[in-house]
């Protein structure tokens, strides 16, 4: 028996995660920035588009070396009421301004996301809106405004895109366009559905809706874009496509397109020089779970897990466990969570969205998650019984869970209460006003209240709608208690959706744009225990024909190497140990110039601009 016994408790023993103390703090720091985001109320007729929210991004609008910040407002069909919902803000000496109206975005409706690329090589990054039912690219008018290029530059996407992302396709220089397209719907959709064990409406699935196709738009290099998703094997009519990433998964330099899908299997372009691409998502491992199934992934996340220099993929799901598929080196991907320590047997780690940031500085990147079902629903102050929100890396390619859980909810939100009479004890709790948009719809009109629910006051601790119950897509969680007074207060606990990193203070410290089911978005600042040593870089390539998009960055000191490819505009931020001295960097660009640097000193910011003659 001891024999079986020991080798089991050191089995369980390696399972368990090293658990590490907090290295900072974070604030909300929103309202200090003077950034708000426009909330657009549900019509309560549970449309599918409704339970999708916007996102943030980061760019340098105007080229004065600091990030401006857009937020979208969500897919919503365009009217009257949704005009100019999106923000915009451009920061500057005087702080961050609101340049909606200025830039041309307030005639526009609210946009699902978008993509930010330099298409004709002046140096201005220009704008690609992904909507409900008709997206938009516009080219920026020298950090000034936007002029709306869509139907000129040959731009037609009738369909629901969530997502774009700008990359040089054909190899010639410039950069064109994939946009990922979700399901095929019109304004008018009638379709109706209901939870199963109440008689409640909710959102349908998507799978009831068919697939809309993706679509590649290549430049032309004289204003123009034509649709080339055929041509370069990139037709699909099944995925119902919820993002897209460029990442090198074969190794060979060149980027390629995972593109995530809602119960279809995902997809892998491997892209090489020439003018085709070949899908690769079965054969590499990415279309299906490690167990041959399409679960409902929420998020799939890029990064360098076990520090081979290959990427690998960690998949997020709602209420299941995540799992990461390491990269072989060759495109071949295998489950990983038991060896990089995201695998305890006697809890399971769960996640809906996260991104990667190195929170301790030292030069590996880490995990921030976020779980909107499963985290109301346990206690935070518990390291054994919350799931891991923050996950540092070790020089060993393994994750440690922090002790303590890192509160990005929203709970300082209260939701008018109306005076309970006795009369009306027994009756549905209502409520005057709903400030975060938790209800499915505004009061009636001439209606001083709604009805929240079947809720009786006996019954109202712990309380979790219906329709959050049965929707993996935008779940609530509430605290209920009743005052003394004979008041009701309901407060909402609600969890991001996800993440966007960003050095929006130029500091060296990255923000934490978080955004929230309800449509919000907050920003929330990073307050290490002690400041990082880093170094800044904005790769730069403003010439037609030398995109910077593929780039591959490397910094050396010491007998260290840390290597990042570059996959959109924004710069990139190393870390490193403090007392670093010289710091080498080297950049590959994608036609195979290198350019070589020497950084004069760490704690700033470099533009690495392209040097034609060291080809």
């Amino acid at each position: 028996m001891t024999q079986i016994i020991f080798p089991l408790f050191w089995l369980w023993i390696g399972w368990q995660p090293l658990w590490a103390q907090l290295p900072f703090q974070v604030e909300d720091i929103t309202d200090s920035l003077g950034l708000s985001s426009a909330w657009l109320p549900r019509s309560g007729e549970f449309r599918p588009w409704e339970a999708f929210h916007g996102r943030a991004l980061a760019f340098d609008f105007d080229r004065d070396g600091d990030l401006d910040l857009l937020l979208t407002a969500g897919p919503r069909w365009a009217d009257s009421l949704s005009l100019g919902s999106n923000r915009f803000y451009r920061q500057d000496d005087s702080g961050w301004v609101d340049i909606t109206v200025s830039s041309g975005l307030d005639s526009l409706p609210p946009a699902s996301s978008g993509a930010v690329g330099d298409i004709d090589g002046d140096g201005f990054l220009d704008l690609y809106l992904c909507m409900l039912g008709r997206d938009y690219l516009l080219r920026n008018e020298s950090g000034r405004t936007f002029t709306d290029i869509t139907d000129t530059a040959g731009i037609y996407n009738p369909y629901w895109s969530t997502a774009a992302v700008f990359l040089d396709a054909d190899h010639d220089g410039d950069l064109d366009i994939y946009v990922a397209n979700f399901i095929r719907i019109d304004r008018f959709d009638s379709l109706e559905c209901y939870t199963a064990d109440q008689p409640q409406r909710t959102f349908c699935s998507p799978e009831l809706y068919p697939a809309a196709p993706n679509r590649l738009f290549i430049n032309n290099g004289a204003g123009r874009f034509l649709d080339a998703t055929a041509g370069m094997g990139a037709a699909d009519t099944t995925s119902r496509s919820l993002a897209v990433s460029l990442l090198d998964a074969d190794a060979d330099g060149d980027l390629d397109l995972f593109v995530l899908s809602y119960r279809s299997p995902n997809l892998l372009y491997l892209t090489a020089p020439g003018s085709s691409w070949r899908e690769a998502g079965l054969a590499s491992g990415l279309a299906f779970s490690p167990e041959g199934t399409e679960p409902v992934w929420s998020r799939a996340i890029p990064m360098d897990a076990d520090l081979n220099g290959a990427v690998d993929v960690l998949f997020l799901q709602p209420g299941g466990p995540m799992r990461l598929l390491l990269n072989d080196g060759f495109g071949h991907f295998f489950p990983g969570q038991y060896q990089s320590g995201l695998f305890h047997p006697l809890k399971t780690f769960h996640a809906t969205g996260g991104s990667v940031v190195d929170l301790d500085f030292n030069g590996t990147l880490d995990l921030l998650l976020t779980d909107r079902i499963a985290s109301g629903l346990i206690s935070a102050s518990d390291p054994e019984g919350h799931f891991p929100r923050v996950l540092l890396s070790t020089a060993q390619g393994r994750f440690r869970a922090l002790e303590a859980a890192v509160d990005f909810r929203l709970d300082t939100t209260l939701l008018a209460p109306r005076k309970l009479r006795e009369d009306t004890i027994k009756s549905p709790v209502r409520l005057v006003g709903d400030s975060l948009g938790a209800l499915q719809g505004p009061p009636a009109a001439g209606h001083e209240a709604v009805d929240f629910g079947l809720v009786q006051p006996s019954g109202l601790e712990g309380y979790m709608s219906a329709a959050a119950r049965s929707s993996d897509l935008s779940p609530f969680d509430f605290g209920i208690t009743v005052q003394e007074q004979g008041y009701d207060t309901i407060t909402v606990h609600q969890e991001p959706d996800d993440f966007v990193i960003a050095d929006l203070t130029g500091d060296g410290i990255p923000e934490i744009v978080a955004s929230y089911p309800v449509g919000l978005i907050r920003v929330w600042r990073l307050v290490p225990d002690e400041l990082p040593t880093y170094l800044g870089l904005f790769p730069r390539a403003d010439q037609p024909g030398a995109t910077l998009v593929g780039a591959q960055v490397t910094v050396t000191f010491g007998d260290r190497r840390l290597r990042r490819p570059v996959v959109d505009h924004n710069p990139l931020l190393f870390y490193f140990p403090a007392g670093t001295g010289n710091v080498n960097v080297e950049v590959l660009w994608p036609d195979g110039l290198v350019n070589h640097y020497a950084a004069a000193r760490l704690n700033g910011y470099f533009t690495l601009d392209r040097r034609d003659q060291e080809r």
